[in-house]
């Protein structure tokens, strides 16, 4: 049994606030469960000392009986852990980042007139033109003036047969093809510059209603021209 002695020979009841807080320090040393009940006596004896224990006052006693349950203490608060400081001397990894595509390649390709034009793939356009354009002579064989010569005068009346060997060889016809090669990368980001350029001047002079073919234009132009 344990007990705690008070030497003051009474104490009021008004004076029982201050006994509780002894009970409470009664509680810590009886060693209770959390939530569990006990019951504490207030015994005094017959010289007036008071005495307070866990076990029923002897029977020469005064005896005064409360019952008190262990709520539980409010649990002291656990320290917060500070975080590892970061090593000043380890860089972060860094994701490295994409760099932009190149825009697709462009072939600059010339026809046989000198005009030129721009295109997404090796096409080299062909057609047929007249023999005479690509100086290749037209006249019958053996009429040609030499150097320094005139060319002899035609029969007024020449034989069929060299008549329409003439009439041949100015109808021939010539199969050419475009001369096209590759532009470099400073060549195509120009050539998209300028296509986005006058893409938004048509775009501006355009109905609302069609814009819509411009706005992809530009689109596209603009994330190709991202990777120059």
């Amino acid at each position: 049994m344990r007990t705690v002695s008070v030497s003051a020979p009474w104490i009021p009841r008004s004076r029982m606030i201050g006994l509780l807080s002894i009970v409470g320090l009664l509680s810590a040393v009886l060693g209770a469960d959390a939530a569990e009940t006990y019951t504490v006596y207030r015994c005094v004896s017959a010289d007036g000392a008071v005495t307070l224990q866990d076990q029923p006052c002897p029977a020469d006693s005064d005896s005064e009986e409360r019952r008190f349950r262990d709520q539980g203490g409010t649990a002291a608060p656990v320290a917060a852990v500070p975080p590892v400081p970061a090593d000043p001397t380890t860089s972060p990894p860094v994701s490295p980042v994409a760099a932009p595509r190149p825009p697709p390649a462009r072939w600059r390709c010339v026809d046989i007139d000198g005009q030129a034009r721009v295109s997404d793939r090796n096409d080299p356009r062909g057609r047929w033109v007249p023999a005479w354009t690509l100086g290749i002579s037209s006249e019958p064989a053996g009429l040609a003036g030499r150097a320094g010569r005139a060319p002899p005068q035609l029969p007024s009346q020449p034989p069929p047969a060299e008549v329409a060997a003439a009439r041949q060889r100015a109808q021939a016809q010539v199969y050419v093809e475009d001369r096209c090669r590759p532009m470099s990368l400073a060549e195509t980001c120009q050539h998209l510059r300028e296509q986005l350029e006058e893409t938004r001047r048509r775009r501006f002079n355009q109905q609302p209603s069609g814009r819509a073919e411009s706005d992809v234009l530009i689109e596209q132009l603009q994330s190709e021209l991202a990777g120059c």
